[in-house]
């Protein structure tokens, strides 16, 4: 199967000479949830702008679904209304004075009548649960809502990828929890989810597949569960061991827990394999 997104040692550094990216090299599937994991200065938010023609890079080449990326004008207008990118932070991408006019914009651009560009809006205003907000200057909003706005200008788009830059940072927790709820009924329909974080429990959770970063390379790669195992690259990366992994080891190694086929990536899971052990004794 051709990847969806590939990398094919790609390089980018920038005016001042910070070399962002080193050689990168991936591939994502159609429909998966991606994790891009690593420290400030990773890497992370250069290859997600090198994603949609934001940014050119230097070296290697980037494909998607199959073909070369071209950065003419009207080829780019064509892949950034397929590759949809949400930055960390949302007063960068919102400009309109009401909710509604902001999520209008990306399909009044697509060229559509106003009868479908309004069912988009209002579709996008239904998942994300904000309609009672269609009215509002988007700029008075919480940050949280904020995000959900931006999120639904992509939907409205009906991108097929949607990319995250630390979708949950700066969210409080029912605020995270009705996100990953979103995303992934969004995944469900079929749209892959490509995002960074600095919460490995949040990518444990959620993603499939994950990358972890440092200094601009790739240093580890895979399944999510086994890339959360490999304890020297995710102490060479800086990353925390996710909680409830770390717990359900601990556990294992005291002989308080038997080893699982397939380890816990929640605490609900946990809980459950407790309890399962616990009424078989």
């Amino acid at each position: 199967m051709n990847a969806l997104i590939h990398y094919d040692q790609v390089s980018f550094a920038y005016a001042d000479g910070t070399q962002a990216l080193e050689k990168m090299s991936l591939s994502i599937e159609r429909g998966q949830k991606v994790a891009f994991l690593g420290a400030n200065g990773s890497g992370k938010t250069t290859a997600f702008l090198l994603m949609n023609g934001l940014l050119k890079p230097l070296e290697g080449r980037i494909l998607y679904d199959g073909t070369l990326l071209s950065y003419r004008e009207k080829a780019l207008r064509e892949l950034r209304k397929k590759i949809g990118i949400v930055f960390h932070d949302p007063d960068t991408q919102i400009f309109a004075n009401s909710v509604f006019e902001e999520i209008s914009f990306g399909p009044k651009n697509l060229d559509l009548d106003d009868a479908t560009v309004r069912t988009r809006v209002e579709e996008a205003l239904r998942v994300c649960d904000i309609a009672d907000l269609r009215h509002k200057p988007p700029h008075f909003l919480s940050f949280g809502q904020k995000r959900l706005v931006t999120i639904a200008s992509i939907l409205a788009m009906q991108s097929d990828v949607i990319v995250l830059d630390e979708p949950t940072s700066g969210l409080d927790h029912l605020h995270a929890r009705h996100l990953l709820t979103l995303l992934n009924t969004i995944n469900a329909q079929g749209k892959t989810i490509i995002f960074s974080t600095h919460d490995a429990d949040l990518a444990l959770e959620f993603a499939d597949v994950g990358y972890i970063l440092k200094g601009g390379q790739i240093v580890r790669q895979g399944e999510i569960t086994g890339l959360f195992q490999d304890y020297h690259a995710l102490q060479e990366a800086h990353i925390a061991v996710p909680y409830v992994l770390d717990l359900y080891q601990t556990m294992v190694e005291r002989a308080l827990l038997p080893a699982q086929a397939t380890p816990p990536r929640t605490l609900q899971q946990l809980k459950s394999v407790l309890v399962n052990d616990r009424e078989m004794q």
